[in-house]
């Protein structure tokens, strides 16, 4: 691609491409005008065809002969628009070489030996088809073109091949040219079977034995002129239009003058750097972190001596709001650049990048500190293609490897023959996504290690790290425990038959309690009772206080003994899950403590259809205890207040009964559940102490934790969980 100025055609500007295919450099061009690439007769024909051309469209200049550096001749077809290029007036020249393609048809016009040779050895595909549709000959292009080989094509026709071509153009155009025996070119796009789309030029032509038929596929040539149209009318378009791409970029531009002071910003350095209030390569200098100014001024002192040498830089810069960009690209010296005059940096902002490359190193270097303080382990990384690219651990010696023998190495180029097909299937179980973990055995010690893929953020596997432990002394301790297991199995019998005959003397044991202890109980309460009735009038005042005190502790030893029963009964009782509506077991409980404090203002709040799984009885014996204990606790209060609900706490579902009660003191909170545990004196607050001991023992049977929260005189909170019984 040329940029010529008008008139004169002295060059302006040119592709890299233009200087790879001629030899000469940027400089040598710049120096030049177009006719210095033609000679003779060539030369003398640029000069007299030079038309005026529409600024609005491309004009085909037909073909030339032009002359390379080297004095080699080519063949090139030109386009060519009238463009304004840096406000003079210019003219975009687009050069292709055809000098193979005209090559190939002056073959065409060799002699008949050399025919069929040729016609084999085109890059145009060559088929001749019969009168009767028949396939008589394709060359190795055509084949390919077709998606067949020769063997499959020669023989058979078209429709043969591709059900349904007779509708297509193509093949109208061949039957045209077989009735009418009149050449043929045309250009077609042609849907395959598997539907994939190609654009051919073909020319037909009548021969002796049907129709000769010539195909190039210009799938590629079309694409290429598309991207030439396209690059014409960008070329055509303002300034404007250049510098709105270049400010939507995401990479950095600046253009800076020859003392280095900023003449040109766009705007993705603001959106990356924030604000820059000073243009001055002093200020800017300033910005850059002390570490990479050493580095960063030798860049710029490089860039201002070797000119139109791209020199790169890397260094972190200063955000406005006060952390490091880092920023990466290259400076370039165009400051003898007649279009630009500048020197023009263009930068990347890679701090992602960095810190994902400063994460990776973190990573191996915690990889590397692990196994090397993990004895009897070791630690290898491998990427996706099973080459080792880090190992650590004291167990590469073990196994009789150095570092130096894997790195760098594919696993096939380790592991014996007798291991490979088991390591390889367990490597691409792991490639696949898959975790594995086997126990071997290596250079006579047992191992466990884990194949574990590593995956980016898209799940797609880049590597495997595999752990290697040493569990030798640990499989040699599990063959102990099995001895010791079956020792223990013969113990266990015993024990259990203990513990049989000793639940049986427990049972025992509440029934003397239940029976025997209470009939000395009965016959003391009798007695006193029988004492205070028929001399309670002859005793004074005191003793029938004495009297009074013997029956209420009488009593009080009754309640004793029934609670103590209960809670020898509840721990060994079998759970009987089921559903439980939980609130409709509070909300009982309450209008049955209401009738029983018929004097009383008791607010009772009740969170509705609170559900578990659990055994119905035990669950309301343990909020009769704690409801009641809730009513006992807030009697000295005007006004209770007592709640019910659940809530959520480290994850789990919780329910708790809150009141606005006596509270107690969060310092004795630990024998809170313990039996005979009690937090207020028998006076103020009467009971036995074992009523927080039958919630204990109930809650831990649905293997569920209880736990109170209090201040003394402001109330307290009793929150408990159950385990889903399901």
């Amino acid at each position: 691609m040329f940029v010529v100025e008008i008139p004169g055609y002295r060059y302006l500007d040119v592709n890299q491409a233009a200087i790879d295919n001629y030899g000469y450099s940027r400089e040598e061009f710049l120096s030049m005008s177009a006719a210095d690439i033609r000679i003779g007769k060539e030369k003398e024909r640029f000069l007299s065809e030079a038309p005026e051309i529409d600024p609005h469209e491309t004009f085909n200049r037909g073909i030339w002969e032009h002359v390379k550096k080297d004095g080699t001749r080519i063949l090139v077809g030109i386009n060519a628009s009238d463009i304004e290029f840096e406000g003079k007036k210019a003219r975009l020249i687009m050069s292709l070489d055809i000098t193979s393609q005209k090559e190939a048809e002056d073959k065409l016009l060799k002699s008949e030996e050399r025919y069929r040779h040729t016609l084999d050895t085109m890059m145009e595909g060559v088929q001749i088809i019969s009168f009767d549709g028949t396939i008589i000959y394709v060359n190795d292009k055509l084949a390919s073109q077709a998606k067949f080989t020769k063997e499959e094509m020669i023989g058979r026709k078209l429709p043969e091949l591709y059900p349904g071509v007779e509708q297509s153009p193509i093949y109208q155009s061949y039957q045209k040219c077989l009735n009418d025996r009149q050449p043929v070119h045309f250009e077609n796009k042609f849907e395959f079977p598997d539907q994939s789309v190609q654009t051919f030029e073909i020319s037909v032509q009548p021969v002796p034995e049907g129709i000769f038929v010539l195909s190039a596929d210009v799938t590629a040539k079309r694409e290429l002129d598309e991207k030439v149209r396209l690059l014409n009318e960008a070329i055509a378009k303002s300034e404007k239009r250049f510098r709105g791409v270049i400010e939507s970029s995401h990479d950095i531009f600046l253009l800076m003058d020859a003392n280095l002071n900023t003449i040109y910003r766009s705007p993705s350095a603001k959106r990356s750097v924030g604000l820059v209030e000073d243009n001055s390569a002093e200020h800017r200098l300033s910005r850059v972190h002390p570490e990479d100014v050493p580095s960063y001024n030798q860049s710029c002192e490089r860039v201002l001596r070797e000119k139109g040498v791209p020199v790169p830089i890397s260094f972190r810069f200063r955000h406005y709001d006060g952390h490091y960009i880092w920023h990466e690209g290259f400076l370039t010296n165009l400051l003898e650049d007649d279009a630009v005059k500048a020197v023009v940096a263009n930068l990347q902002d890679v701090t992602q990048r960095k810190l994902s490359e400063q994460l990776l190193e973190k990573s191996e270097r915690v990889y590397r500190t692990i196994a090397s303080n993990i004895p009897g382990s070791a630690i290898c990384l491998l990427d996706e293609n099973l080459v080792y690219t880090l190992l650590e651990g004291d167990m590469l010696e073990k196994f009789g490897y150095h570092k130096s023998d894997l790195l760098g190495k594919k696993v096939t180029d380790i592991v014996t023959p007798d291991r490979e097909e088991m390591i390889l299937g367990i490597f691409k179980r792991a490639l696949a996504g898959e975790q594995v973990r086997i126990e071997d055995s290596m250079a006579g010690l047992d191992t466990m290690s884990s194949y574990i893929p590593l995956k980016d953020d898209k799940g797609w596997v880049y590597g495997i790290m595999v752990i290697i432990i040493d569990v030798t002394e640990l499989k040699k301790a599990q063959r102990e425990l099995e001895k010791l297991n079956l020792s223990l199995e013969h113990i266990i019998e015993e024990r259990t038959a203990q513990l049989i005959s000793a639940n049986k003397e427990l049972e025992a044991f509440s029934y003397s309690v239940s029976h025997d202890l209470r009939a000395p109980l009965r016959g003391i309460d009798g007695w006193s009772l029988a004492l205070q009735e028929d001399y309670g009038a002859q005793l004074d005042e005191k003793a029938n206080q004495y009297i009074a005190r013997v029956r209420s502790e009488t009593q009080r030893m009754g309640d004793l003994i029934d609670d103590l029963l209960k809670l020898s009964r509840i721990s060994r009782t079998e759970l009987k899950p089921e559903r439980v509506n939980l609130s409709e077991i509070v909300w009982t409980i309450s209008e049955r403590l209401l009738e029983e404090n018929p004097g009383r203002n008791i607010r009772f709040s009740i969170t509705p259809d609170l559900m578990v799984r659990a055994d119905a009885k035990l669950l309301a014996i343990a909020c009769t205890n704690l409801l009641s204990n809730a009513c006992k606790f807030t009697s000295k209060k005007e006004v209770a207040e007592i709640s019910f609900g659940q809530t959520r706490y480290e994850g789990k579902t919780v329910f708790f009964i809150k009141d606005n009660g006596a509270g107690f003191d969060m310092a004795t909170a630990k024998k809170l559940f313990g039996a005979f545990q009690r937090m207020h004196r028998q006076s103020e607050f009467p009971g036995t102490g074992i009523g927080l001991a039958i919630v204990k023992r109930i809650i831990s049977l649905h293997q569920g934790d209880i736990w109170a929260e209090a201040t003394l005189g402001q109330g307290a909170t009793f929150y408990f969980t159950i385990k889903d019984k399901s």
